[in-house]
């Protein structure tokens, strides 16, 4: 049985309300104990920041949104950039900044170097201004989100750490499901497989259906997001068009003014036309940064578009393996225990390769990302 499959298996036994699942055959009844942690809470939050205020208001902020949540910080600036020994098992979500002032180092820098370690804290990239790129280049290392530091509200922090800590204890279960999969593929299968068939259907289903919902309304908030780049777009034509008539007005009225034996009335004009054209400016400056703001949740919510289709292919790829072995498990009733043994480690070494295959694929995409927005920003 693929490892893969036995992990989307597993997660289906699991939500049985009973905390052991006992098999049918009472002789060789098989105690499956229930791996979903439902103890594992949120303990502790680190704040990695070289900006002091910085830091103090998130500190403020995490620690009235998550009563009871141990918040703490760490100052780059006079502590150093973490090294090996540094112990991140100790904390739960990690919010990294990208600019850390320090010895020309990054936050991009510190996800690298613990880019194979199982025990770094799913993380959050906080960036500034103008820093798209730097998201980009983020997700490479698998961030859970990233947030502009200017536009950064507490609603939206509490729900980053919220799905921050999600894939903590997804990694969590996923973990132990594979490691609980590996003793179900030491067990004579036979008499499971129809219903462990069953399950995994149901979910894939289930799994389809919400891949769906979630696709459908990132789609909604691409095309509201559009529709308002396109007004903003209008809006802006119409600011530069106002702006090039009042430095043309201006302009009529200092020959006007050269030629009039008294002036004063069209020096009133004047500054009245001036004081206008730097309210189209102000206007015009507005408008751009309501662009830039807009254009980077269409780029995040491409993104999202992309990724969501990935997993749904996955998923796709995942029930036509399973059901494939499924089918030839049916046929295997004896002599398994040797047989079984070797195949799991195949399909475990098999399992990674294509982990690697499809982190390479992620990559392209991401570059192919970071190639648009380059086009987009010249």
């Amino acid at each position: 049985m693929n490892p893969l499959s036995c992990i989307f298996v597993c997660h289906t036994c699991f939500n049985d309300t009973s905390t052991e699942r006992s098999f049918i055959d009472p002789d060789r009844a098989y105690k499956w104990e229930s791996i979903v942690d439902s103890k594992i809470t949120l303990r502790r939050i680190l704040v990695l920041d070289d900006d002091s205020d910085y830091r103090k208001l998130l500190l403020t902020w995490l620690s009235n949104q998550f009563p009871g949540v141990e918040v703490e910080e760490y100052d780059p600036q006079n502590q150093g950039i973490p090294g090996q020994s540094f112990d991140w098992t100790a904390f739960d979500v990690l919010l990294l900044d990208y600019d850390l002032h320090f010895d020309h180092a990054t936050g991009l820098d510190i996800l690298q170097a613990n880019y194979n370690n199982d025990q770094f804290p799913p993380t959050i990239m906080l960036t500034g201004a103008g820093s798209e790129d730097v998201a980009v280049r983020a997700f490479k290392y698998e961030v859970t989100d990233y947030l502009r530091k200017e536009w950064l509200e507490k609603e939206q922090l509490k729900a980053a750490v919220d799905n921050a800590f999600h894939h903590k204890v997804l990694k969590h279960q996923r973990l132990n499901i594979l490691e609980e999969a590996r003793r179900v593929a030491m067990a004579e299968a036979k008499l499971m497989i129809i219903d462990l068939k069953k399950k995994f259907v149901q979910m894939h289903t289930r799994e389809q259906k919400q891949l769906k919902l979630e696709r459908q309304e990132i789609e909604k908030k691409l095309e509201k997001d559009q529709a308002l780049l396109a007004k903003i777009e209008r809006e802006r034509a119409q600011e530069e068009k106002t702006k090039h008539e009042l430095i043309a007005e201006i302009d009529k009225l200092k020959s006007l003014r050269l030629a009039a034996t008294d002036s004063n009335g069209i020096n009133v004009k004047l500054e009245s036309v001036h004081q206008q054209l730097e309210e189209t400016k102000a206007g015009i400056n507005q408008i751009e940064q309501d662009y830039e703001q807009v254009k980077a949740a269409v780029d995040k919510n491409r993104w999202k578009q992309g990724q969501g289709i990935e997993l749904q292919k996955q998923s796709e790829a995942d029930l036509t393996i399973f059901l494939e072995e499924t089918e030839q498990q049916k046929n295997q009733t004896t002599g398994l225990s040797a047989k079984l043994q070797l195949e799991t480690m195949e399909k475990i070494a098999e399992l990674k390769k294509r982990k690697f295959s499809e982190q390479q694929i992620d990559r392209n995409l991401l570059n192919d990302i970071e190639s648009q927005l380059k086009k987009d920003d010249k």
